[in-house]
């Protein structure tokens, strides 16, 4: 009798720990669970959370950048047909600095420095009104911020045309070329080509000096050049222009 009690016991103990396993079993299971399903929530919500602000971000990045565009696009048609524009990527007060400044855009554009009796200038660029949106885009591009510096060429003045021609055709060059113009030695061969094709009506007035010392510059260089020497080209224009800054 003892014995049976005893048996019986035993096996009231076994399921009582048996009971007791799969509660517990179930419990973590379910604690489990829940952590689970509650981390699973915290990252959804936190990932979502945060695509929602970068997409906020480079939403209003898209929005920044349409509106930069209808800018420019509304100052090149304020342009007028005999408008020189030159890109100035900085004014220093030192050379040292705007050397510096050049050297780490000196992979990414034409530059030049220019002395205007006071400060230096870089100069990044040289447009007309017909390639101002593609120079000022080859810029935006290649993350170089610029200034407009806009000249006009006095009414009474001829060759404005050719001068403009002239300038039209060398920054194409740049834009069309630019692996070739930033290499150490720059094939000038096609940009001497189309310049010395233009057909120009030559007299002795007006602008004449100007316009034959412009395509002069260009036309005497080697066919094959340094980096500086295609820069003489916009310290030139800086020097015959500035006087008829806007």
């Amino acid at each position: 009798m003892k014995y049976r009690r005893a048996t019986v016991n035993k096996r009231n103990i076994k399921y009582g720990d048996l009971i007791k396993f799969i509660t517990s079993f179930v419990l973590v299971l379910i604690l489990s669970i829940f952590i689970s399903s509650n981390i699973a929530s915290f990252i959804y919500e936190s990932s979502t959370y945060k695509k929602s602000e970068i997409d906020l971000v480079s939403e209003e990045n898209e929005n920044n950048e349409k509106l930069e565009e209808e800018k420019l696009e509304n100052y090149s048609k304020s342009l007028l047909s005999n408008n020189i524009v030159l890109f100035q990527g900085g004014v220093f007060n030192d050379l040292d600095n705007a050397e510096e400044f050049r050297r780490k855009i000196d992979n990414k554009v034409l530059s030049s420095i220019v002395n205007d009796g006071k400060y230096e200038r870089v100069i990044l660029g040289v447009s007309t009104k017909n390639n101002f949106l593609d120079m000022a885009d080859f810029l935006k591009k290649n993350n170089i911020q610029f200034v407009k510096q806009v000249y006009k060429i006095p009414l009474n003045v001829e060759y404005n045309e050719e001068i403009l021609k002239i300038l039209e055709i060398f920054s194409n060059f740049i834009l069309d070329d630019i692996k070739n113009v930033l290499s150490d030695e720059v094939d000038v061969t096609d940009l001497k080509s189309d310049i010395d094709f233009l057909d120009i009506n030559y007299g002795n007035k007006g602008s004449y000096k100007l316009f034959n010392d412009l395509r002069d510059l260009i036309l005497d260089l080697d066919d094959k050049v340094e980096k500086e020497d295609l820069e003489s080209v916009f310290n030139f224009v800086y020097s015959s222009f500035a006087d008829y800054k806007l």
